[in-house]
């Protein structure tokens, strides 16, 4: 009697299996949740990374080390996903890891009740949402903090200036309205006008004259005075952020669980030096914290200094110090 080997296994095999894990690919979020493997490593360092969310004391540093392949990406994952409980196919993704935790009851509890607290994750890929510009360019690094915000609040995060715009009319509650005098005038909806906004100057100035009770003539070129204004800094993305929290309700906290490579300061000298002189960085996932927003980068290098980013610069200046002795969650292999 012969015995296929597929029946041998739980769950099939002989279905196509990505390698490789996407921080923001979401076209298996379920399998991704239900195959992912706590061995005891990661559960212990998970009590700690829990231990010290629950117990939120300013800022919080924890790194996700690892070589390749070792499943930093996944576990990053695993976490925004969990943090948020979101629902992936009809079940939370609490539920979905309480199944794996029922012999570790502490961890277990830990887990509810950071899942308790209400917060939004923001997963992404710092590289595939960075602009083609010079990523030896520190602040290209808040730039692209600023444009998954503005994407995660339904903002238009290409530029800018337009999300200012868009957030300004959507504090006076006229955002709606907005779109709807735009799609009066230009017979086609916001989302596609605002990618051609040099083309559609008299819609844009009809539609906001319209909710505004102004001139249009006076608002001819209102969207080329918001980028003359509009200044991408870390003290305004910081009043942003927390202008937006307040709005979520009490004990929200936004997530922001970053996958990608920051340039290493050596790197800004590659062009001159030797290929073997060069440093090969190694490969971490950087996560700090300020008030109830949470920012994570990854893929840096140890000789990197994590206060060369922007938003690190950011918690320094209101108080919440990057702490070097940041808990490293481990391997996953």
């Amino acid at each position: 009697m012969t015995t296929a080997l597929r029946s041998i296994f739980a769950k099939p095999v002989d279905r196509p299996i990505d390698g490789v894990i996407k921080a923001d690919d979401e076209a298996s979020l379920r399998i991704e949740l239900d195959e992912y493997v706590i061995t005891d490593e990661i559960g212990k360092r998970l009590e700690t990374f829990l231990d010290a969310y629950n117990n939120y004391d300013t800022a919080n540093g924890v790194w996700i080390s690892g070589f390749f392949g070792s499943g930093k990406s996944h576990l990053l994952k695993m976490l925004a996903l969990l943090m948020e409980n979101r629902e992936v196919d009809g079940a939370r993704s609490f539920d979905i890891f309480e199944e794996k935790l029922t012999d570790q009851p502490m961890l277990l509890g830990a887990l509810r009740k950071a899942v308790s607290v209400p917060s939004k994750s923001i997963l992404f890929n710092i590289d595939q949402k960075a602009d083609v510009i010079s990523k030896t360019d520190v602040d290209a690094l808040l730039s692209v903090f600023q444009k998954v915000f503005d994407e995660a609040c339904g903002y238009y995060g290409k530029l800018p200036h337009i999300a200012q715009f868009e957030r300004d009319l959507d504090d006076r509650g006229q955002l709606a309205a907005f779109k709807d005098a735009y799609a009066a005038a230009a017979g086609k909806p916001w989302e596609r006008g605002r990618e051609q906004a040099a083309l559609e100057r008299k819609n844009i100035a009809t539609a906001f004259a319209a909710v505004t009770g102004g001139d249009p003539a006076d608002a001819a070129d209102i969207l080329g005075q918001y980028r003359a204004d509009t200044r991408v800094s870390i003290e305004d993305f910081a009043i942003k952020v927390k202008a937006w929290i307040d709005k979520q309700g009490p004990k929200f906290r936004l997530n922001f669980f970053v996958r990608g490579r920051p340039v290493h300061r050596r790197e800004r000298q590659a062009d001159d030096e030797p290929a073997n002189h060069r440093r090969k960085p190694e490969h971490k996932v950087q996560r700090a914290g300020l008030g109830d927003c949470y920012l994570s980068a990854g893929h840096g290098s140890h000789h990197w200094g994590w206060k060369d980013i922007p938003v690190a610069r950011l918690l320094e200046n209101h108080g919440a110090l990057w702490r070097e002795d940041a808990t490293e969650l481990g391997r996953r292999g």
